[in-house]
């Protein structure tokens, strides 16, 4: 199981809660943002990200709102926003929230997720998003979608369609790590660049039912 490890500004309630969810096995990482959310809702609160506004609004509420808002009630508080964008989003959080339920930008290694592990990371929100956020920073991302097309006619209107997918599909299946230190964890499937020995790993695992092993391997 993944190890604690002290961080500055953790209170004694909120370590003892992440040392519980490190117990089960569980662990979770930061992820580059669906950009969807920002383009469609952009009167969301200061200090916060269009995404975690929404996340907010239709799983705790809003806005004087003590419980998931309705689509008309986000609509009339962000006038920008169109009913149908409102359920774009929805069904955008929807295909994720196994991994990503959260309104901070973290997902987890571990599906599912208990619903202990999902109320006490909101009771104890910053504790929990400054520890992940601190221990296990931001991936850079890569996309298995072709942005465009090699050979011929590029199709202007497809490579749009293709720029879209690729950015509101990111997942830690296509994440890639850069750098001379060993990536803290990683997924069956993660690539890594070791930039101090020039070598390319990929995290692969051998298949076996007990006791399974799991590795950088050198491709």
């Amino acid at each position: 199981m993944p190890a604690y490890v002290d961080v500055k500004g953790i209170s004694e309630d909120g370590k003892r809660f992440i040392e519980y969810v490190l117990s089960l096995g569980f662990d979770f990482f930061e992820f580059v943002e669906e950009p969807l959310y920002a383009e469609y809702l952009k009167s969301h609160p200061s200090g916060v990200t269009a995404r975690y506004h929404f996340i907010e609004m239709i799983t705790e509420g809003g806005h004087g709102i003590d419980r998931p808002m309705t689509d008309g009630e986000i609509v009339s508080t962000h006038t920008e926003m169109k009913p149908s964008q409102v359920t774009e989003l929805r069904q955008l959080y929807q295909k994720s929230k196994n991994r990503r339920p959260f309104k901070q930008n973290l997902e987890t290694t571990i599906v599912p997720i208990p619903a202990l592990i999902i109320t006490g990371a909101r009771t104890f929100a910053d504790d929990f998003s400054l520890y992940f956020k601190t221990t296990r920073p931001l991936k850079t991302f890569i996309s298995k979608i072709p942005i465009g097309s090699s050979g011929g006619m590029i199709d202007s209107s497809q490579t749009e369609t293709n720029v879209r997918r690729a950015l509101t599909s990111v997942g830690r299946s296509t994440s890639k790590f850069v750098g001379t230190g060993t990536p803290p964890a990683g997924v069956v499937g993660d690539l890594w660049l070791n930039t101090g020995k020039g070598k390319l790993f990929m995290f692969m695992t051998d298949g076996s039912t007990s006791g399974t092993t799991t590795a950088w391997v050198e491709v």
